[in-house]
This record gives structure tokens, C-alpha cells and sequence, in this order.
């Protein structure tokens, strides 16, 4: 919501209502373990300590020590480590000074505290009536744990649930996140959400998910989210209020987001969203305030945290995730090299040009058509040849399901109706 500047003098940053000089990209700050993972001792003489030493901006990998740019670092991938460029050589670091920096940034970030506390709380209280349950979604990430100690002082603790979608494809330090959550607000009813089915199993049988085919949100987010709700609420279409940590600085997608949003998700569920105009700055000042702990993961490079593999990461995610945490990876990059080799591609070349990424089709999935299309007039009827045994647990990705009897019964959404049996 405020422009960023740098301070050479706390070796932080400052918020300005307007600057013109203000960094027009996201930034985060640079601890030891990244500088050490990138062999940066090598050039630089630095402490191991808690506090962060520099800043990097997110897009283009540019490192900054008070003010000054002072090293790149290029490419990276699965199978290769980033390259640095220095800037400036024989360098010693002083580590930012954290308290200064949150005193001299104050008065900015308790009003926009203030704000989202307040927006919280009137959000709540405008939309809970129409709502069986809300929810806090947890992540494991800065964004996450931001929002969720907003809520937890703007609400009470029986107003709402916490869930921690778990897709089972996350990096361990998120995992650990989660528990260190938990410990923190003690007083906070956590719950998590998983797909029935493991993701070993779901890739096999869909092939690996692709920016175009990215059903591994519904399958193994949105939708075991969804329904743990509606457990939870003893509905089976429950409505419901979801605070949400999403910013529109991470995408031009997500900038087009409203901050209140019916039906984004599903038609039954309303999304709330309190950091929606934050930035990665802002969300680190909090983060230091509120004396928060972050998750591992960042103090390694890394400027968000999600699946192990994902088809949207980055290859600087790829690079430091393997690196650091190959155990997280290994199951699906197996995955990912079989099926690569089975469509006649040098496997890693395949897998660390991303090139799995642009899948469009379904060869290499060993099945053949079970689904056979029927036209009469203005009808359509679709009959499915040896069905799995747990189908009607993935119409569920259609709507809500209403049962008539053994076996048949009808998916709604919005203005739709569809018939099984």
C-alpha cells in the first residue's frame, strides 16, 4: 500500500506514502543461509546471525546493501546452481538493524495495521450471518502467518476455524511451520485438509500438472478444502467465509482480485481477502514487529513457499528447493523423469528446461477413451465404460452433490443441473 525506499542508515527499509523513487519490484530480505548456499563467502565477509544482511528484489535477482546494488545472480535450475555477478568485491556486511527499522517505520505500519484489523472485523460481521462456517486459510507462508495474526486479534477465537491445506507436496519447512503455529496460538482450532488420494498416485494416473492443465489445485487444494468445511459445518452445501492471505503484487491475476469476492472459488464460498494491496516489504515489517516467526524456506532465497514441484515455480525455486531439500522432491521427480523418458525425451534435459510444464495432451497416460458422447436435439449424455470405483468422489469437482438414491443423484452449480446414475 505504500511505496519502499531504501535506508542506508538502518540498512532496512522505509515506507513512504509517495515516492517517486520507490523500487517498483518486490523485494525480501537476505539472511546468511542463502549467502552461504551461493557461495558468496567466497567475495564477502558476513556474520551468521538471525537478522537479515541485505535485500534482493524477486524479479531479476538483484542484491542490494544499503541503498547500493551489489551482485546478480543468474539462471539456476534443477540440475544447475545459479551463477553470481558481483557488483562489488572484498565486501563486509553489518546486518540490518532491525529495531531501528520497525521505530523509524512505525506510524506507517499501525495504520496499516489498524486498517486491516478493522476490515476484518467488519467483513465478519457483514458476511458471517450469511455463512455456516469461516475460516482462516492457512498456508505456512509469510502471507499466511501475517493474516492470521491479524484475524486472531480482530476476532475471536470461536468466531473461526483454521485450516491448513496440505497437498501433501509441500517442503518440510512448512510442515514445520505448521507446527510452530499451532504452539504459538494455542488457543486456535486448527484443522487440515488432504486429497484422498496421494499425489504419486494422482499424477500417475493424470499425467503431471501443467500451467495448462492444472488440475492439481482442484484436486489437491480447493476441493478437500471445500469439503472439510462442509464437514465441519454438518452441511453438505454449506456455505462459507474464507479469509484468505492472496496479494496482488505476486501476479497481474491476482492484482485484478477483489477484496471481497462471492463465488471466486466456489459458488458457496465467499473470499476475504485483508493483505490484498500489501507489500512483500510490508509483510516482512509485520512479520519482524509482531516478532513472528517466517518459515525456514525464505532465509534460503526462496520469496514464497508451495509444492516441492510445481508447474508454475520458478527455475530459481527449482534450484533451491532441490538443493536444499531434495528428499521433498524425490518422489515426483521420479514421476517426472519416467514419464519423460517414456515419451522418447532425454529425460533431464525434459525436466530442467520445464518443458513438462507446456504438456497440453495426455500421451504417455496409458489409457484409452472411457467416455462416450450421446447428442439428441438439445441433450447431451455422456456414458463413462468402466468407471473407477471412486467417480462419484471426483463429480464432486463439478458442484454439490445431492444424492437421490444407490447410485444416482445430481451435481448443481449455479444455474446448472446434471443428472447421474
Amino acid at each position: 500500500m505504500y511505496d519502499i525506499v531504501w535506508d542506508p542508515e538502518t540498512g532496512g527499509i522505509l515506507l513512504k506514502e509517495a515516492a517517486s523513487e520507490g523500487l517498483k519490484s518486490a523485494i525480501r530480505p537476505v539472511f546468511h543461509e542463502e549467502l552461504d548456499l551461493l557461495g558468496f563467502q567466497e567475495k564477502w565477509r558476513y556474520p551468521r546471525v538471525r537478522e537479515p544482511l541485505l535485500w534482493a528484489t524477486t524479479v531479476g535477482r538483484l542484491y542490494f546493501y544499503r541503498g547500493e546494488c551489489v551482485a546478480e545472480a543468474k539462471g539456476g535450475s534443477f540440475f544447475q546452481a545459479p551463477t553470481i555477478r558481483y557488483f562489488r568485491e572484498d565486501l563486509e556486511l553489518t546486518p540490518v538493524d532491525v529495531p531501528a527499522m520497525l521505530a523509524k517505520n512505525a506510524a506507517l505500519m499501525r495504520s496499516l495495521t489498524q486498517e486491516a484489523i478493522g476490515f476484518i472485523r467488519q467483513s465478519y460481521d457483514r458476511e458471517r450471518p450469511r455463512a455456516d462456517i469461516a475460516a482462516v486459510a492457512f498456508s505456512g507462508g509469510k502471507d499466511s502467518l501475517t493474516l492470521l495474526d491479524l484475524v486472531q486479534r480482530a476476532l475471536r477465537p470461536d468466531e473461526y476455524v483454521v485450516v491448513f491445506n496440505d497437498t501433501q507436496m509441500e517442503i518440510s519447512p512448512t510442515y514445520e511451520a505448521v507446527e510452530k503455529a499451532k504452539k504459538r496460538w494455542p488457543h486456535l482450532r486448527f484443522y487440515t485438509s488432504r486429497c484422498h488420494k496421494p499425489p504419486e498416485q494422482t499424477w500417475r494416473e493424470f499425467g503431471p500438472p501443467s500451467r495448462i492443465h492444472r488440475w492439481c489445485c482442484s484436486v489437491h487444494k480447493s476441493v478437500p478444502n471445500l469439503l472439510l468445511l462442509r464437514q465441519l459445518a454438518g452441511n453438505p452445501a454449506a456455505r462459507v467465509l474464507v479469509f484468505d492471505g492472496i496479494r496482488g503484487e505476486e501476479s497481474p491475476a491476482r492484482a485484478a482480485y477483489g477484496r471481497i469476492t462471492p463465488g471466486g472459488k466456489h459458488g458457496t464460498q465467499v473470499n476475504v481477502r485483508p493483505i490484498i494491496k500489501w507489500n512483500a516489504g510490508e509483510i516482512f515489517l509485520y512479520l519482524f514487529e509482531r516478532d513472528t516467526f517466517i518459515n525456514s524456506a525464505y532465509r534460503y532465497g526462496l520469496a514464497r513457499v508451495g509444492c516441492s514441484i510445481c508447474p508454475v515455480a520458478s527455475n530459481w525455486w527449482n534450484s533451491i528447493v532441490f538443493r536444499i531439500f531434495p528428499e521433498d522432491c524425490e518422489t515426483l521427480l521420479k514421476i517426472l523423469l519416467e514419464y519423460s523418458h517414456n515419451l522418447g525425451k532425454f529425460e533431464c534435459d525434459y525436466v530442467d528446461s520445464g518443458a513438462w510444464k507446456a504438456r497440453a495432451g495426455g500421451d504417455n497416460l496409458g489409457q484409452t477413451s472411457k467416455i462416450v458422447e450421446i447428442i439428441y436435439n438439445t441433450d447431451r449424455k455422456y456414458i463413462i465404460r468402466e468407471p473407477s470405483p471412486n467417480f462419484l468422489e471426483w463429480l464432486k469437482l463439478l458442484g454439490n452433490d445431492t444424492k437421490m438414491g444407490e447410485g444416482y443423484g445430481c451435481i448443481s452449480f449455479k444455474k446448472y443441473l446434471w443428472k447421474y446414475n
